[in-house]
């Protein structure tokens, strides 16, 4: 199962259309984009899948490895359909740990910055790591319709390929 829910939100981003100079609204605006609520895992097995630790820095490289080039506060489309904007599903992951999103349902789709990706991941990673969770990452909705699923969990990490060695 989950644990009580936590609430990630992130306060810079692009300012929105119209935006006039108040501080309320742009709040307002960047947590319908940015929140994120999520629930660390708090049993081993997710949907009958045995899950793995994560490490905290792990995380942070793949959440780097999501903003890696690019615009990444320009609004992006997700969607299950190929050829508009992010593609989902989509998964980054370094050592002990992956991120993948997904649509709720596969009609689902959203429009908000590839950066809040990297950043509700790594809130995620942050707060599912700490000494009173099992340190197994957890799963979160993000963006204004809060219909992309993020997970954070732990995979088993890849071995080095020895050099000089043949892969094909």
């Amino acid at each position: 199962m989950l644990t009580a829910g936590l609430s990630i939100l992130v306060v810079t981003g692009p300012q929105p259309r119209g935006w006039v100079g108040s501080p309320v609204l742009l709040r307002q605006w960047q947590h319908s984009l940015i929140g994120a609520d999520a629930k660390c895992f708090s049993e081993r097995q997710f949907h009958g899948v045995d899950l793995k630790p994560i490490n905290r820095r792990d995380c942070l490289e793949a959440a780097k490895k999501i903003v890696r080039g690019g615009k990444t506060r320009a609004p992006m489309h997700f969607s299950r359909d190929p050829g508009v904007g992010m593609h989902l599903p989509a998964t980054w992951a370094s050592g002990s740990c992956a991120i993948r999103i997904d649509a709720k349902q596969p009609q689902d789709e959203d429009t908000f910055p590839i950066f809040v990706v990297s950043n509700a991941a790594f809130h995620i990673a942050q707060q599912c790591t700490k000494p009173d969770t099992l340190g197994l990452g957890g799963i979160g909705y993000i963006g204004p319709q809060k219909v992309i699923m993020i997970f954070v969990y732990g995979q088993q990490p890849q071995s080095p390929v020895p050099p000089g060695t043949d892969t094909a």
